[in-house]
């Protein structure tokens, strides 16, 4: 499998833009500077089709990123409206090129300005596709906190100003550095500067949490619910702080109830500040901590599939043609899940080293209750942790056959689960080598499967058992599983949330005493 080369932003904006692009979306899904083959700058020089331009499931998220000079006018209004039209407007105009150029050509979208590499990632059907248009303007800020006196400088989101009214000083609610619907007769375009991108960006860090607030944030926008929001990280704090019955932030009120039909929403400054305050907030964040271990497991995956140092297990295919597929599920996950999925994974080390089993696997199952994900998909998630002994294999290439063999396994437990388990619609097996403290070797190496359930049919229930009988797998009904489950928010009298290995107790509080230190 050939490296994938990405772009990495023209300037000092698209450089900070995609970095903060790579920890939110993973680097495997987020692509800086893109182009198409409409040659319009020489021969052999594609057009810019975006900044950055991110592809994640069915969710495409396209950003505009300008850096533009506050001008020196005669009035603030003059000022605003040069601004608008350069950092804002033409950054508008882009992406609905850039959406029509996606409906009609979505295979002629490339990575290198040449037009020679596709982007490696398959397009969602145009059916089921999700388009963000975000808009990253630069150069505002310190102009807005001067006229506010305000400390963050963001916009005022101001729905009741759209398209040509936020230049108009005639217009009822006109005011500089608002900001409502940017593209009212096409799809809705989101604008941040840089400040309310970064704020965003640190609390919604999975690519599930960022385009579920997208979603939610157009929509209560464009409902007529939303007076304003004295700032983007107001708004989006009072997003955070509320949930509905089964769990999912929206835009409600104190008592978690929804807007009535003549109710509409104010968003006083200090909210953000006041929410960074809260006791759970604070524990929220020291849960998250051990999260990032999924995230960094993701990344060990992306790192081979981008470089292009994939492991051949298979004789057809590299092992990345299908790991992207189960990654792109993994990447899905919020921020809340992970928390889970991370603790299950320290655990399963800790509870193999414990037993010094050379064959230790465990399963996690989408909890009955709160396992269905956004896009509708209950996944079940296999973990298998398996010594090296090169004394079971014979050749030269030992270390190959073994990683060839549980790869075999983790193709067997997926069915295996899908078998027991018909609720799951997929399976995701990850392999690990066996610790040190097990098999006496540093070396490491992991692989990954995964899993679509159809239909289930006869040749398939009749394979699965005869691999089970093949490999010596247990029913996994016959073992003990886990549920992927975990609230939120956690009790304020409880500082470290249940449940956590020792280890990640104790990053947790090594990450509190640092916090309050500084």
């Amino acid at each position: 499998m050939s490296k994938i080369t990405r772009g990495g932003g023209t300037n000092g904006s698209e450089r900070r833009l995609a970095a903060f692009a790579e920890r939110t979306f993973l680097d495997l899904w987020s692509y800086p500077n893109t182009f198409i083959d409409k040659k319009q700058h020489g021969a052999g020089t594609g057009k810019e089709f975006c900044d950055l331009f991110v592809v994640c499931g069915d969710d495409l998220i396209i950003f505009s990123d300008k850096y533009v000079q506050w001008p020196i006018a005669r009035s603030i209004d003059v000022a605003w409206a040069r601004w608008y039209r350069k950092a804002i407007a033409s950054s508008v105009n882009q992406i609905n090129g850039a959406v029509g150029w996606l409906n009609k050509h979505p295979d002629r979208i490339f990575i290198d300005p040449h037009c020679k590499t596709r982007i490696p990632i398959e397009m969602p059907d145009v059916r089921k596709r999700r388009v963000h248009g975000v808009v990253v303007s630069n150069g505002s800020n310190v102009a807005c906190r001067q006229h506010y006196r305000d400390l963050s400088g963001t916009f005022v989101v101001n729905p009741h100003i759209k398209g040509g009214d936020h230049i108009d000083p005639s217009h009822e609610y006109y005011g500089p550095f608002s900001i409502g619907d940017v593209n009212p007769d096409a799809a809705f375009v989101h604008v941040f500067d840089t400040e309310a991108l970064r704020i965003l960006f640190q609390e919604l860090d999975t690519i599930s949490d960022f385009t579920k607030y997208m979603n939610e944030r157009s929509d209560f926008i464009r409902s007529g619910k939303l007076y304003f929001a004295a700032g983007e990280e107001d708004l989006l704090a009072h997003y955070l702080k509320y949930t509905d019955k089964s769990g999912e932030h929206k835009f409600l009120l104190r008592d978690d109830r929804p807007l009535r039909k003549k109710e509409v929403l104010a968003v006083e400054g200090g909210s953000y500040n006041h929410l960074r305050r809260m006791t759970q907030y604070k524990l929220k964040k020291q849960a998250d901590l051990v999260s990032y271990n999924w995230d960094r497991l993701i990344g060990r995956f992306t790192h081979h599939i981008i470089e292009g140092t994939n492991v051949r297990l298979y004789d057809d295919q590299p092992l990345g043609t299908f790991a992207e597929p189960a990654l792109r599920i993994m990447a899905q996950e919020t921020r809340v899940s992970r928390r889970s999925l991370g603790q299950q994974l320290i655990d399963s080390f800790d509870t193999a080293v414990a037993a010094k089993q050379p064959r230790f696997n465990r399963t996690i199952l989408p909890h009955r209750k709160a396992g269905r994900r956004s896009d509708g998909k209950r996944v079940a998630y296999i973990f298998i942790i398996m010594s090296f002994m090169p004394e079971k294999f014979s050749g030269n290439d030992k270390y190959e056959l073994y990683r060839r063999l549980r790869a075999n396994f983790l193709e067997a437990l997926c069915y295996s689960v899908g078998y027991d388990y018909r609720e799951a619609t997929h399976a995701v097996a990850i392999g690990f080598d066996a610790p040190k403290a097990i098999s006496g070797r540093s070396e490491s190496s992991e692989d990954l499967v995964g899993i679509e359930f159809g239909p289930w049919t006869p040749e398939m229930e009749q394979h699965t058992l005869a691999e089970r009988e093949r490999l010596g797998i247990k029913s996994p009904r016959s073992l003990p599983t886990s549920f992927a489950s975990v609230k939120e928010w956690s009790d304020n009298s409880s500082p470290i949330p249940s449940g956590l290995s020792r280890q990640a107790r104790r990053a947790i509080e090594r990450a509190s005493r640092k916090r309050d230190r500084h």
